[in-house]
């Protein structure tokens, strides 16, 4: 069993660099370009998808965390008059994700779910 942790530890700290730079931890690294990117830096998506890049400090030093749109199914709907709208494909994230809207007598409401994934 420790073999296993002490494998696992080794594994994670090989692939600790990706996106980082050893020498100098004040910035990342775009792995397509090879360009610095300054810390809170976003990279936007050159592909067309409804993600950002954003450079940010983790434990083994900087790193892009990915930010992409989350599931909208999960939120729950508040009443019937609650539906899921199309964002905006040609705007930047987050307006480009789906969102719900809710009509009331009174207002409309707009709720978004962006997500989060680390480590990219």
């Amino acid at each position: 069993m420790r073999s296993l942790v002490l494998l696992l530890c080794l594994a994670l700290a090989a692939s600790a660099p990706y996106g980082a730079n050893a020498d100098n931890r004040r910035y990342c690294r775009d792995p397509k370009t090879d360009a610095k990117v300054a810390l809170g830096e976003v990279l936007l998506p050159e592909d067309g998808s409804c993600t950002r890049q954003r450079c940010e400090v983790g434990p083994w030093g900087p790193h892009f965390v990915t930010q992409k749109c989350g599931n909208l199914s999960l939120i729950p709907r508040i009443n019937k008059t609650c539906r899921e709208e199309a964002g905006d494909k040609d705007a930047p994230y987050p307006d480009c994700c789906n969102y719900i809207t809710c009509k009331g007598s009174v207002n409309r409401r707009s709720v978004r779910q962006p997500m989060a994934v680390s480590g990219h």
